[in-house]
């Protein structure tokens, strides 16, 4: 048998506790920040890489390749205006991944969807080329 020591961050040897199966006992905390030990919970964020898009009835190419749709938002509204999020395969099959109505600035929706090929964004209704949103993917 042998006795396991660690060095402490101001140097001093500390004895290393082990279990009966000789599996030392470690703490995410140690390595994952965000860790409440004393919770026993896992703190996460969703941080999304965000773009602003201007109101066009043609694809606006938001990402390509896959990834997930997080959110948008509206920024500049329009009037019956509505942005549409699809899933465009290189032979343009389209999935509808979501809608977010543009008629009030602020107006969020977190939509959290997956898509396999190319993210896209196009407006219909109203006045689309005074409408700004901002979207936020992966």
């Amino acid at each position: 048998m042998a006795l396991v020591y660690g060095k402490t961050s101001n140097g001093s040897l500390k004895p290393v506790a082990v279990d009966d199966n000789g599996n030392m006992a470690v703490s995410l905390g140690t390595r994952i920040s965000g860790e409440q030990i004393s919770l026993d919970r896992l703190f996460v964020a969703e941080v999304y890489n965000f773009g602003n898009f201007t109101g066009s009835t043609t694809d606006q190419l938001v990402k390509e390749g896959s990834g997930v749709l997080g959110q948008a938002q509206v920024l500049v509204p329009g009037s019956g205006v509505v942005a549409e999020f699809y899933d465009v395969s290189p032979t343009d099959n389209r999935v509808l991944l979501g809608v977010l109505p543009c008629d009030t600035r602020g107006t969020t929706i977190y939509f959290r969807r997956p898509f396999t090929n190319s993210l896209v964004v196009k407006f219909t209704g109203g006045n689309a080329s005074g409408v700004t949103i901002a979207v936020g993917r992966l």
